[in-house]
């Protein structure tokens, strides 16, 4: 957790301004590539789930 602990301070920070959306994209191109699975991006998703809600968050791919 202490690794991320500045990207959600800042995610959360981002999040208060309602004119501000969140896209999630290139978590799997930015993973390790021969060592990741589905769940190591749980905690970052709650972070954004969490912060921006269902109704400002949007996904897309690379």
């Amino acid at each position: 957790m202490g690794e991320i602990a500045q990207w959600k301070s800042a995610i959360s920070a981002l999040a208060k301004h309602e004119n501000v959306y969140c896209k999630v994209s290139g978590m799997i191109t930015e993973a390790d590539w021969q060592n990741w699975n589905a769940t190591d991006f749980n905690l970052y998703l709650e972070v954004v789930f969490s912060a921006f809600g269902t109704d400002r968050l949007m996904f897309g791919s690379d």
